[in-house]
């Protein structure tokens, strides 16, 4: 058997290795074409073709598209943001023997509650509610005058002067600073 290697420096046997799938995958997420892609490799339509036909691993490798990951991602994000029901399971090998003078094992199985991920559930509504849950919010007033299309957004900004005006204010006279002084010794 002939191992035709890539313009990428790779075989057929290398590209279904976990690296040379991560590469397939990541060109396939990122919207290249077979044909593009074959063209990375150095070889023909066909030959990659072939070798969808050949290696199921390299065939799912290829695909999934950049539209699916995002779907995938989404539905991730989702589950995460409300929360679901996962279950673990457990095998215990106690320390005693059976008649059979076999150790006695034990697979328990545990339904457990994940809660619901207040990180994810702010990034979705952050990108799927923009308007009621976007960043500083609170910061911000929108008029908007629908008869002569005009939006004007007033965005309260922190002045760094403002910042060092604070700290002026702060009396450290009375402050112990016996701790930090340097002995004398």
């Amino acid at each position: 058997m002939v191992h035709r290697e890539t313009k990428s420096g790779l075989t057929a046997n290398e590209l279904r290795q976990e690296q040379g799938l991560i590469l397939l995958s990541c060109w396939t997420r990122d919207g290249l074409s077979k044909d593009t892609i074959a063209e990375k490799l150095g070889i023909s339509r066909m030959t990659l073709y072939n070798w969808e036909e050949k290696y199921p691993e390299i065939k799912e490798a290829l695909s999934k598209s950049k539209e699916i990951i995002d779907y995938e991602v989404e539905n991730a994000l989702l589950k995460a943001a409300l929360g679901y029901r996962t279950v673990e399971t457990k095998t215990i090998i106690s320390g005693s023997q059976n008649k059979s003078g076999n150790r006695v094992v034990k697979i328990e199985k545990v339904e457990k509650e994940v809660g619901p991920n207040v990180t994810a559930c702010l990034a979705w509504l952050n990108n799927k509610k923009p308007k009621e849950w976007h960043k500083n919010r609170e910061n911000e007033v929108e008029i908007s005058d629908e008869m002569n299309n005009v939006t004007i957004n007033i965005i309260k900004h922190r002045d760094k002067e403002e910042d060092l005006d604070e700290w002026k204010d702060i009396d450290t006279s009375e402050d112990d600073w016996s701790e930090f002084e340097e002995s004398e010794e």
